[in-house]
């Protein structure tokens, strides 16, 4: 399963930028004639060459997903519920991949949705199980889900030890790129990082104080990220000036193609989607779900904790990152990674750190161990399987 994050993301995005079997090209809006293949292109790259995979548009109101009653989802947690309740019903309808392997996967804010999710599988499996032993009965298998794995690309997992990759993007050569913001600017922003760090585990975490977590949050995004967005750069590329503009387009033109594509009555017609009159044009970006979950502080939380409990019941992970990433960086990423603490942590530590190669060029870092999978890719911004 793949999903992208936003939060309030449509995983069109990864189906038709990404990983999906077919992309839409970028044409400027000039869309071609003809039945609505005519407008697509084969990618083979596809994730769908090894695997059978689903996009899913989640929480509820994101993309061509709805609430027949408005019932709205502004939480992960409540989502968790939404896509539990959805694999069983997807697994009951097609039976035939029951049996397959299953790994959930995501980027961006899929950071905090996939381990979260995972965990919401994990614990419902276990429900089920326990509840047949007590019965002394046979786990009925076809109500199972058989997660073997989770995937996160340029993730926001915990957002007080990712704060500091900011500095580290902008400020230094630790991440691969030359210092971007100011001298001034980033004297301000190494005061700020320290404090920060310690605000956001103290009041979102350790003891979560919903008054003092928002001022934190607020005032953090401010003196840590606001310099860069005050830029113009992509923030999903820390090398690119964002020619097609941040909004709508989130600076890669293929977006507001993509959007057109999915307007077109014939297509929305082919995959049982509404018309435009009565739900109007597709947005990438639900910004009514976007601003709920930062309404509710969803981001403020350590996920990572999510992630140690599934390696502890056999869940492998591969937390993977492209090293241009700015909004949720590899530095950022690998300082949580680092800090996580789970039985196989120091398998996982003294694992060989190596560069990997593709026809003898070296194209990223990686290291394995206790079920983790860490690993770069090289000149690859956030949307890792786009670029």
């Amino acid at each position: 399963m793949w999903t992208n994050g936003g939060p309030g993301a449509s995983s069109s995005l990864g189906l038709f930028m990404e990983l999906g079997p077919c992309r839409i090209p970028e044409r400027n809006g000039a869309m071609p004639d003809g039945p609505p293949i005519n407008a697509t292109e084969w990618n083979p790259y596809s994730w769908t060459n090894r695997a059978n995979v689903f996009f899913i548009d989640q929480p509820v109101g994101v993309g061509f997903s709805y609430s027949r009653y408005g019932v709205m989802s502004y939480d992960t947690e409540d989502a968790a519920k939404d896509i539990y309740a959805f694999l069983r019903i997807f697994f009951s309808a097609f039976d035939k991949f029951a049996d397959n392997d299953f790994h959930l996967a995501g980027e961006s804010y899929g950071g905090r949705y996939i381990p979260v999710f995972a965990s919401e599988v994990v614990d419902r499996n276990r429900e089920i199980e326990r509840k047949a032993e007590k019965a002394r009965k046979k786990v009925d298998k076809s109500k199972i889900i058989n997660l073997k794995s989770i995937l996160v690309g340029n993730g926001l997992t915990d957002i007080a030890k990712q704060t500091r990759g900011y500095y580290d993007m902008t400020c230094t050569r630790k991440g691969g790129v030359e210092p971007i913001l100011s001298i001034e600017t980033c004297k301000r922003m190494a005061v700020w990082v320290p404090r920060c760090e310690k605000w956001l585990e103290e009041h979102c975490m350790e003891t979560y104080t919903a008054d003092l977590c928002g001022a934190s949050m607020e005032t953090c995004s401010n003196e840590i990220e606001g310099p860069y967005g005050e830029t113009g750069q992509n923030p999903y590329n820390i090398l690119d000036n964002c020619p097609s503009g941040l909004e709508p387009n989130l600076c890669y033109g293929v977006t507001a193609d993509i959007r057109d594509y999915l307007d077109r009555d014939d297509v929305r017609s082919l995959i049982g989607a509404a018309p435009k009159s009565q739900i109007g044009k597709f947005k990438s970006i639900n910004e009514k779900v976007f601003q709920g979950f930062q309404w509710h502080l969803d981001s403020s939380q350590d996920n990572g904790l999510n992630v140690a409990s599934l390696l502890e019941r056999g869940v492998k992970a591969l937390i993977y990152v492209g090293d241009l990433d700015w909004i949720c960086n590899w530095r950022g990423n690998k300082r949580w990674v680092e800090k996580l603490d789970w039985s196989g942590s120091e398998e996982w530590h003294k694992g060989k750190n190596y560069q990997w190669v593709v026809d003898g060029k070296k194209v990223g870092e990686t290291q394995s161990g206790g079920g983790l999978t860490w690993a770069t890719v090289h000149n690859a911004g956030h949307m890792v399987p786009y670029e």
